[in-house]
Order: structure tokens, then sequence, then C-alpha cells
């Protein structure tokens, strides 16, 4: 029923924000991005919330994770699109770290480090990164990510937590791009 749904989002609400957390990984591409993004990614806590339930437009999955700031950068919230792109479920996925559960043997882990680099640095006027990434599903199935990465912020323009937007490209989606925009900063 919505109305559980709404008392379900209220509940992890309540949860993040008194845990003050989030961090996410990849690799920035300073500047530029790989495609022209329909989707603003969410700056807010409630911006989050209301994307996590709405689809866009195109009527696309929008898979998004909320991590703490600090390393570790665990997971602290995963949206159902998520759940079903990575095959963990959101209990699975909550104190974990996407480091843990979705990289693997072919995932670059300098593009993995120079995305969370860049989310660190605070880059006047650059409000989110993305790289491609080889992913892994819980079921062991690889998968290449575009990762877009930005801040959460409260009202008061302190970050928060960061969020990822997760997106499974197929390899026509990978043949406009070149290799250089591919793996940024590799």
């Amino acid at each position: 029923s919505s109305y559980r749904a709404r008392k379900d989002a209220q509940d992890r609400k309540a949860n993040i924000t008194m845990s003050a957390r989030m961090p996410i990984f990849a690799s920035a591409h300073r500047g530029q991005h790989l495609h022209k993004h329909q989707f603003k990614l969410p700056t807010t806590l409630n911006a989050y919330f209301e994307g996590s339930r709405i689809k866009g437009k195109d009527h696309r999955p929008r898979p998004m994770a909320i991590t703490e700031i600090k390393p570790p950068f665990k997971i602290v919230d995963v949206n159902r699109d998520w759940t079903k792109l990575c095959g963990y479920t959101r209990e699975e996925a909550v104190g974990s770290t996407l480091k843990e559960i979705l990289q693997g043997p072919e995932t670059n882990a300098i593009v993995a480090k120079d995305l969370i680099a860049s989310l660190l640095q605070q880059s006047e006027g650059i409000a989110e990164h993305e790289a491609v990434l080889v992913n892994y599903r819980c079921d062991g199935r690889k998968f290449k990510n575009h990762v877009r990465v930005g801040r959460i912020e409260n009202e008061a323009g302190e970050t928060t937590h960061f969020i990822g937007l997760f997106e499974k490209l197929g390899d026509d989606d990978l043949s406009s791009i070149s290799r250089d925009d591919l793996y940024a900063n590799t």
C-alpha cells in the first residue's frame, strides 16, 4: 500500500539522518560527461527519497545508493532499483561497502579510487563525477556500470552523505564512448 511505502521511506530517512554518513567509489570524470543526463543527482535526502520512487520520463530504473562520507564509506541506504541491478537485498547492502560487494577481478581499482578522491575534493562548480566500472552482481555475473556520484547536503550546505546513481551498460552503450572517456584518469 502507499501508506506502507511512505512509512518505510520515513523510517529509512530517519535512520540515515541519525547516522549522518555517506561515501561512494569509482573514478572521477572531471568536468566532462559521458552522456547528457536527463536526471540530476539528488542533492538532499528528501530529493533522494522522491527520486527513489519516481522513474523518469523515459521510465528507466534509477538504481541509487547512499554512503557515509568517511572511509570505509559504508552503505546507509539503497533503493529498490539498486537491489534489482546488483542482486543484493537492502539488508545485505546496508553496513557493507560498495567495494566489498560490487568490485571484483576486472574492476579497475585505480578508476574506483580516483572517483572517491574526486568526491573528497571540494571542486568548485563540479557537482558530480562519473566513470564506467566493471562490477559484479551478488550471483557473480559481471556488468559494465556507468556510475555517477555526488554529495548529499543538509540545510546548512554541509555534506552529510555521498550518493551514487548506477546504470548497467550494454555493448551498444559503449560504442560511442572513447576509451579515454570510458576509463577516466587511468
